[in-house]
């Protein structure tokens, strides 16, 4: 007894110590399963509506999405133009800084150059950061188109498959149309057929039972026939009795004094007349096991009659039944074809917006490469502009230490010009003293 308490403390305790190693779970709740995806839907049971409705909207986001980008790719595109416009005007600026800095050195105007240097190196740095910019600028632009690349492919990849989807629905809408088709239109071939069967067996039935009838009507046509031939001379004798026993009544009744003598006469009409009866109820006992025989018969065709009648009824509703059941199959091979027609149109509706999307999405190809390829030939003639921009720069620089060298060359010639000046006076100043007599020699020292 101890044993399995102790078995059951430990158990106890390893589920506490679970539980308090992991205190939201408890020892006697089992983890929650994940949740399981929902069962996908047949192909022929897809709503081709709700997604053509569903991927127009999610179309519909992309193209808002485009939208934006076109509209951040013109805001580039603007102030592209509005730094192209200042570029412009900067280079206009730097060529009239250059100039009058020529001028200013060639004025030996230091200061005012040094000025012009400090203002051409700001152009500088401002067509720097243009230029820094106008990179950037490209680089979103480029983001932007290649991300306008991507939206464009995401749709065109949406309608494909939208339009691979409808395709696959309409295949297995028409072959579960067809299916069922087939298996209807077999089911009613085998209704028909039974029907027919059944409609033959009756009509031989009803032959059958024709024919016993005429038998049966003949047979008692010939029974009465032979009973009337065979009770003819008992009738008649009846019929001539029963005028005399009415003659002897009367004359009874006239003749009472005869009455002794015809009473006679009329009992011996009676025993004839009951004689006659005998032999006409002997006629009859002998042909009523045949009359019998015939009422049966009759009765036996009276219920067959009456049981072809609730076949030939059952017959009619099966084939009132069968009329309903081909105008079902009709209603629902309609609805079939309906069915199929609304995969037919989604797929035209597809196909129409997938060439849409696919003409708009080659026409922005088609725009994107003519301005990349604009892109390409504005990078191209920057690059020669600069080269250009180089050459000139480096020209003008030429020009100003030629310009420089031109009046260093000046200002040698006139100090040259003034040297040559001085030496002139120099040489008239000697020639004009060496015409001067020579002067009187000093005295001598320390004399008089």
């Amino acid at each position: 007894a101890r044993a399995p308490r102790a078995a059951a403390l430990g158990d106890a305790a390893r589920a506490g110590s679970r539980s308090r190693s992991h205190p939201n779970i408890h020892p006697n709740i089992h983890p929650p399963r994940p949740p399981q995806p929902p069962p996908r839907k047949a192909p022929e049971e897809v709503d081709v509506a709700a997604s053509v409705a569903q991927t127009r909207l999610r179309v519909r986001e992309l193209s808002e999405q485009h939208a934006q980008l076109c509209a951040v790719q013109l805001g580039l595109l603007r102030q592209r133009a509005s730094r192209e416009g200042e570029l412009a005007s900067l280079k206009q600026s730097r060529a009239a800084a250059q100039a009058a800095q020529a001028e200013a050195s060639a004025a030996e105007e230091y200061e005012r150059a040094a000025s012009l240097a400090a203002e051409l190196e700001a152009l500088e740095g401002r067509e720097a950061e243009l230029a820094e910019g106008e990179a950037e600028g490209e680089a979103s632009y480029a983001r932007a188109a290649e991300r306008q690349a991507a939206l464009l492919g995401e749709q065109r990849s949406l309608w494909a498959d939208q339009v691979g989807e409808a395709r696959r629905c309409l295949a297995a809408r028409e072959e579960v149309a067809a299916r069922e088709a087939t298996a209807r239109e077999s089911l009613l071939e085998a209704q028909e057929e039974r029907l027919g069967a059944e409609r033959e067996r009756l009509d031989d039935e009803r032959r059958q039972l024709d024919a016993k009838g005429d038998s049966l009507l003949a047979k008692q046509a010939e029974a009465e026939h032979a009973i009337a031939e065979e009770t003819r001379g008992p009738g008649e004798e009846i019929a001539r009795l029963k005028e005399e026993e009415e003659a002897l009544a009367e004359e009874v009744a006239a003749l009472l004094a005869r009455l002794e003598a015809k009473r006679a006469e009329q009992d011996e009409c009676a025993r004839k007349v009951a004689v006659c009866g005998a032999a006409i109820g002997e006629v009859r006992q002998r042909h009523a096991k045949q009359l019998q025989r015939l009422q049966t018969k009759q009765e036996t065709l009276a219920a067959a009659r009456d049981a072809h009648a609730q076949a030939a009824a059952g017959l009619q509703a099966a084939a009132a039944a069968h009329e309903e059941e081909l105008r079902a199959t009709e209603e629902q091979q309609e609805a079939r074809r309906g069915w199929v027609g609304s995969a037919e149109s989604a797929i035209a509706d597809a196909d129409a917006e997938a060439a849409r999307h696919g003409a708009r999405a080659d026409a922005i190809a088609r725009v994107a490469s003519a301005e990349e390829a604009l892109r390409s030939h504005r990078a191209q003639e920057r690059s020669q502009l600069h080269d250009l921009e180089e050459e000139a720069a480096s020209i003008r620089a030429a020009q100003r230490t030629h310009a420089d060298s031109v009046v260093q060359m000046e200002a040698e010639a006139e100090l040259l010009s003034r040297q040559l000046g001085t030496l002139q006076d120099q040489r008239v100043r000697l020639e004009r003293d060496k015409r001067l007599p020579p002067p009187p020699p000093p005295p001598p020292p320390g004399g008089g």
